[in-house]
């Protein structure tokens, strides 16, 4: 009798401990799937598979995990390959600190996954690689420089994790499920002694921004120089100085940017330039010459100079954010010139990269 008292005693001791272990091991189960899916993003069912092959060891199953979606990112990416991209986002990552200048376009599908975090962190994670590739380049005597990057070689720059741009945008296709394209960058490095460097992206204040990349369907780049004050100062707009001088460099900067947004000029002008004229034709009304007599009198057709802004330059263009003034005002009353603007839209026209790159000394 007491032998099987002992017996029983000791299976049920065994039981006790069986079913502690096996509740203490799903509990690690349950933290270890938790983390792995926190930290990768991937479904659970995913997350639980990569654990139960490596042993709960979570380094190796998520260097798997990436590993499988990356496999996966690139063969869906060859899938979708031929699919429209019409939406996206513009990139605008600029140092004035540095005079580093980033302008950059990735496509999608849809607004749907432009909007989404995944998409915003790929962007910005372009920008980031871009910027480092600045890190190497000089500008070699002159006052700025600019370099257009084609797509082939924007997919070759690599990350901060390593991997090239290409398998990022790869393994994004595999998680959002939709074709993605790095379009188009220029990156600009300025001889900070001798210009500045502003950006702006348009929408950006709806959208999240990280690290200095501004997001949005329009952006722009504006180089500019600013002189010492000059002795002399236009007596029709003194007032007007006086209130634009309380705004610094930069944020003249800004704002031309935002005018470069709104106002899409297509040259700068010249400063030294008197304001063009050009001879518009006008039809005015029919009057009759009075040099003659008797029903024979015809009317005449009179054309007369007419003074008209050149729109597509500018430093003639109404200021956008005083229309009073025009670009050209402001930029006299702060010293300011500007030398060079880049401006970028959503889906718009791309100019083939050059061999050569673009400077003006």
């Amino acid at each position: 009798m007491r032998i099987c008292v002992l017996l029983a005693r000791g299976t049920q001791t065994l039981l006790q401990q069986r079913l502690f272990s096996t509740t203490a091991t799903q509990a690690v189960n349950k933290t270890a799937l938790a983390t792995l899916r926190k930290k990768t993003g991937y479904t659970f069912s995913n997350c639980k598979k990569a654990l139960d092959q490596f042993g709960d060891d979570l380094a190796s199953a998520e260097k798997w995990l990436r590993d499988q979606a990356q496999k996966e990112g690139w063969a869906k990416a060859t899938k979708l390959q031929d699919r429209v991209v019409s939406q996206g986002l513009i990139g605008v990552r600029y140092s004035p600190e540095d005079g580093t200048a980033v302008l950059l376009e990735v496509n999608c599908e849809t607004d749907f996954v432009a909007r989404n975090a995944k998409f915003h962190e790929l962007v910005n994670t372009v920008a980031e690689a871009c910027s480092r590739e600045l890190q190497l380049k000089a500008v070699d005597g002159a006052s700025y420089h600019k370099w257009s990057i084609t797509p082939e070689l924007l997919a070759s720059f690599k990350s901060s994790h390593d991997k090239t741009l290409g398998d990022l945008t790869a393994l994004s296709i595999g998680t959002l499920g939709e074709n993605i394209v790095l379009r188009r960058a220029l990156l600009v490095k300025i001889n900070s002694k001798e210009c500045k460097i502003s950006g702006y992206a348009h929408a950006s204040d709806s959208l999240p921004t990280s690290k200095c990349c501004y997001l949005g369907r329009y952006g722009a780049l504006v180089i500019y120089r600013q002189s010492p004050p000059s002795s002399k100062t236009n007596t029709a707009t003194e007032q007007v100085a006086e209130q634009a001088g309380l705004l610094s460099s930069e944020d003249i900067g800004r704002q031309l940017c935002q005018h470069i947004v709104g106002m899409n000029p297509e040259s700068i002008g010249k400063m030294d330039d008197d304001v063009p004229e050009v001879i518009v034709p006008v039809r005015k009304e029919a009057v009759v010459d009075t040099r003659g007599e008797g029903e024979n009198d015809e009317p005449v057709e009179e054309v007369v100079p007419v003074a008209a802004d050149d729109e597509s330059r500018l430093i003639y263009q109404e200021f956008l954010t005083e229309p009073t003034m025009t670009v050209r005002d402001v930029l006299e009353q702060n010293n300011m010139e500007v030398l060079d603007f880049v401006r970028f839209e959503l889906g718009g026209k791309t100019q083939e990269a050059e061999a050569t790159d673009s400077e003006r000394g």
